[in-house]
């Protein structure tokens, strides 16, 4: 019987500036404190690393910044698999 590893990662629509122009599009944030960004490149870079995509979920999240403001989060959680 096959064994598998899985692996789930979240990402959300971010927008910042590069080069004087405001750029939007989807962000993972990496455990080393790198960021990727555009869907295909997120995909392609754990695809390259033998993670097949078996799933996508949306997530919101909200959450207070301070006393008199808050955040609503979105974004989906990528669920990925790969053999032993």
């Amino acid at each position: 019987m096959e064994k598998w590893e899985y692996l789930t990662i979240y990402f959300y629509w971010n927008e910042w500036r590069e080069g004087g122009q405001i750029c939007k599009d989807w962000v993972v944030d990496q455990e080393d404190g790198s960021q990727l960004a555009g869907m295909n490149t997120i995909l392609n870079h754990f695809g390259a690393q033998g993670w097949e995509l078996v799933n996508l979920v949306q997530e919101s999240a909200q959450g207070k910044i301070t006393h008199w403001a808050s955040a609503e989060v979105k974004g989906f959680r990528a669920i990925f698999k790969r053999p032993m």
